[in-house]
């Protein structure tokens, strides 16, 4: 609701880039801070859990472009989902070779 205030407000006025610019970090901030706290959560669950869970905060750090974080949530990821894979006695099919 404040952003669209924000929005509003600059589209009227002009000049106003800053504040939204702030306003989007705060927003992609509050994402990123959600998502590590689920993740955080689910440390205690189910395997799958905490490979869904790293795949959200990667991309909530996509989404608030931030490539160094995003690329070390997605190795996260790629851990827990093999940990999933095995837990579920399940094995990644074979690449093919190039």
């Amino acid at each position: 609701m404040r952003t669209l205030a924000i929005t509003a407000l600059c589209l009227g006025l002009g000049g106003c880039a800053n504040a939204l610019d702030a306003q989007v970090q705060s927003v992609h901030a509050l994402k990123v801070r959600e998502a590590m706290n689920d993740y955080e959560k689910a440390q205690a669950g189910a395997p799958l859990d905490r490979c869904v869970k790293a795949k959200l905060v990667a991309l909530a750090y996509e989404d608030s472009r931030d490539p160094t974080s995003a690329a070390a949530w997605h190795a996260r990821e790629k851990v827990d989902c093999e940990a999933a894979m095995a837990a579920m006695g399940i094995q990644r099919p074979a690449q093919p070779a190039d």
